[in-house]
């Protein structure tokens, strides 16, 4: 059992405070490296270079510029030889949303992601955009955020661990169009090693779920066992600690501490546990807090059930409290915790619910846990206010615009706990 630290009526403020949005290590790295450097020697054609980190692509035409190395599926999914790359979802939702000429970029770079242990390049790619420009910044920012939110496994390249640089000549060829070769930036050595530990991690927690129960039974057992095993971390934590990723919520974090994450943390661990199980997840930034003057950084997700989607808040459900109370006080809380049917349903507030529902969160009475010596709640308002496109250049989200809205309801808590569905 978990230590209660949390306040009473405004336990929503001490999950948020002093978030740190791991991204923002991921963006220094990739603009301090952005935009592509230029060749002067532009008659020579002797070329350019440029670096950034994550992505995937097919194969270029032009057959100078090919190699023997694998290409990656097609399909957003890594060819591993390794066979350390386990993710086994059929799909990527932020590839699927992708142009054509988007989607071979994320193949290109996602070849690469593959290899952790090489800096070599790999196959050519042919671009109508020139490397150097800024419609090619804006395609690449675009395709990194894309991969790196779909495949938590690659956790190493979103704390800025590597990252991607490709070659280009400076010169279009006859056709108007340039060829860039990606690599990784510097080996990982850790890979190996890490990515045994993740992977025996994320079997065993799996080992006891039933896996071939319905998606939505599925989603709430992972979704019930995570926040059960997790605990917050430190929030003053940087950006490239990994209490940031799904190897911090499900192995460790930077400083040792079993199973500890922040947001981004429990929102990653919890859309692999759910790719594990092919079950439609993705992730999605923002803001939150209690209102749109206080909200912070935050990281959650989205579920795909039967065709449908649903928002849920890994970390804000695991709720947990901390404060004294005089007796009166305590002993109602306690009661209101011991209480397991109410208990559930409070560590459920935000899962399997609407984009409309958690945007602007207003709990009622039925909230509340009313006992002898009269009632508590252990929630208020708040706000959940997703990155907007517009603003990319600020909260280095280039895929703001593609999350999916949320309008399901056959699948919320109180559907499930009540048995008003049917598999």
């Amino acid at each position: 059992m978990k230590i209660l630290r949390t306040l009473l009526s405004i336990i929503l403020c001490s999950v948020l405070l002093g978030l740190i949005f791991s991204e923002a290590g991921l963006r220094r790295q990739i603009e301090e490296l952005l935009p592509l450097e230029r060749t002067t020697d532009t008659e020579a054609g002797t070329g350019g270079t440029g670096s950034a980190p994550a992505g995937s692509g097919q194969n270029g035409n032009n057959p100078d510029t090919e190699n023997s190395g694998e290409e990656a599926d097609g399909n957003g999914k890594p060819r591993d030889a390794s066979g350390l790359l386990l993710n086994r979802s059929p799909s990527f939702y932020y590839y699927s949303c992708l142009t054509p000429e988007e989607q071979a970029l994320y193949d290109l770079l996602l070849e690469a992601a593959s290899d952790p242990m090489s800096t070599e390049e790999g196959r050519g790619l042919q671009t109508g955009l020139d490397p150097g420009g800024e419609d090619f910044h804006e395609r690449f920012m675009r395709v990194c955020d894309a991969l790196l939110y779909d495949h938590p496994e690659f956790f190493w390249l979103y704390q800025g661990q590597s990252g991607f640089q490709f070659s280009y000549f400076s010169l279009p060829d006859a056709a108007g169009s340039w060829t860039i070769h990606a690599s990784l930036t510097k080996e990982w050595s850790e890979y190996g090693s890490k990515m045994a530990l993740f992977n025996a991690a994320v079997s065993d927690f799996l080992s006891d779920i039933d896996t071939e129960a319905p998606d939505a039974a599925v989603a709430m057992a992972i979704h019930d066992k995570l926040i059960d095993m997790v605990s917050y971390g430190d929030t003053s934590a940087a950006a490239s600690d990994d209490s940031h990723t799904a190897f911090g919520a499900l192995v460790a974090d930077s400083s040792g501490n079993p199973c500890t994450a922040v947001c981004d943390g429990y929102a990653f661990a919890y859309e692999y546990l759910l790719q594990q199980c092919g079950i439609p997840c993705t992730m999605v930034f923002g803001y939150a807090g209690k209102n749109g003057e206080e909200a912070s950084r935050h990281a959650w997700n989205l579920v795909c059930l039967d065709g449908e989607w649903y928002e849920v808040d890994p970390t804000w459900n695991d709720r947990e409290i901390w404060r004294e109370y005089d007796e009166e006080a305590w002993l109602l809380l306690d009661d209101a915790m011991n209480d397991t049917r109410y208990w559930n349903r409070i560590r459920h507030y935000l899962f399997n619910v609407t984009t409309e529902t958690i945007t602007c969160f207003n709990p009622d009475d039925s909230w509340r846990y009313e006992g002898a010596g009269g009632w508590v709640t252990f929630l208020e308002s708040s706000v959940h206010i997703r990155f907007e496109y517009k603003e990319r250049a600020e909260t280095g989200d280039y895929v703001a615009d593609l999350p999916p809205v949320a309008t399901g309801t056959r699948y919320s808590y109180d559907m499930l706990v009540n048995n008003d569905w049917t598999p």
